[in-house]
This record gives C-alpha cells, sequence and structure tokens, in this order.
C-alpha cells in the first residue's frame, strides 16, 4: 500500500461511481474533487 504526502498529487486510478461508470481523476480535472476513502475491517481482520 502507498501512503500519500500531504499536498503531493495522487497517482492516476479508475473507480466505478454511483452510475456504475468508471471514472479517474482525469475525468475531474480542472474541477474541486474530495476522495473519501473507507476502509472496511472486522475484528477478526484485526486479531
Amino acid at each position: 500500500m502507498t501512503i500519500l504526502e500531504v499536498g503531493k498529487k495522487a497517482p492516476q486510478f479508475e473507480l466505478p461511481n454511483q452510475d456504475e461508470e468508471n471514472k479517474t481523476l482525469d475525468d475531474y480535472n480542472g474541477k474541486w474533487l474530495v476522495a473519501y476513502f473507507i476502509l472496511e475491517m472486522t475484528l477478526q481482520d484485526v486479531l
């Protein structure tokens, strides 16, 4: 896993949106974008 430094550019990636359309960072070039990632873990994963 890569840990990003504050102020550095994010690497290119592609993810589906709520309409199941794949989007990349380039799709939002020149626009404000807030990316929020949630790590799903269970107690089993931690132990």
